[in-house]
């Protein structure tokens, strides 16, 4: 399955939920509360550009796109 592409409209903490607007995997665009991904541990500011690794129950678990984009 594809990862799918999202834009943070709120900042993410290890201990704040922020949220994520879905802009890929040809869907309409959605918003999800979003929450870092259990590898990921530092903050990712408004407007980052994310990949949601996992989609439970409503909230995605988000990583920086750069992050997965290394050999």
């Amino acid at each position: 399955q594809d990862y799918l592409l999202g834009t943070l409209t709120l900042a993410v903490t290890p201990d704040h939920t922020g949220e994520v607007m879905v802009t890929g995997g040809g869907r309409a665009r959605q918003t999800y509360p979003a929450k870092l991904w259990s590898g990921t541990h530092r903050p990712l500011e408004q407007g980052t550009k994310v990949v949601i690794i996992e989609l439970t129950q409503g909230v995605a678990y988000v990583d920086a796109v750069a992050a997965h984009n290394q050999p």
